[in-house]
């Protein structure tokens, strides 16, 4: 069994009528029909209110900058033969490697309803600066920084080495070589 679908795009403050996007998307991703699991990390969202998902992309746009990306989006396939958990645990364990354990990141998991038949999840991991360390100068990288020159075709050969090895670890017959 092999995986490999993953779709990104992402939402820059330089581009044109962005403002109130992210929170748009944000609020159909977590509030969609077809949602069946929402998994936060490090955004301080409390309530999955949509004036609260509303505030808190307002507060990543205003630290964007005018050229900076407020959010990075992805959708990903998602094995119809895994159980829910194993969806939940594949969806949690790419955005955990997106975002390095350090960057905030939303994702839902859509399965139920017209998705039912298509599982997929939408994470939006929202980037950030690294600190530079004491003594240190200069401009921080980013965490993500899926920006930069073949970092999507690494992701996506990242994600196709993830999904498989967990799909063997769960004994669906497939050999992980990697």
């Amino acid at each position: 069994m092999a995986l490999y679908s993953l779709d990104h795009s992402h939402l820059a403050m330089h581009e044109p009528g962005v403002k109130g996007k992210a929170a748009a998307h944000l609020i159909y991703t977590i509030h969609s029909g077809t949602t069946v699991a929402v998994l936060e990390e490090r955004t301080g969202i409390t309530t999955y209110a949509r004036s609260a998902i509303k505030e808190y992309c307002a507060r990543r746009e205003s630290m964007a900058g005018k050229n900076g990306r407020i959010v990075e989006k992805l959708i990903v396939a998602l094995p119809l033969e895994a159980t829910r958990a194993q969806q939940i645990a594949l969806m949690q364990a790419l955005a955990d490697h997106i975002t390095k354990g350090e960057a905030p990141y939303v994702a839902a998991l859509h399965a139920a309803g017209s998705a039912e038949n298509n599982p997929h999840a939408h994470i939006d991991a929202f980037d950030q600066s690294r600190a530079l360390p004491p003594g240190k100068t200069g401009r921080p990288s980013k965490i993500i920084g899926l920006s930069r020159k073949g970092a999507l075709e690494q992701l996506r050969a990242d994600w196709s080495t993830i999904h498989n090895r967990m799909m063997a670890e769960w004994g669906y017959g497939c050999r992980f070589q990697g």
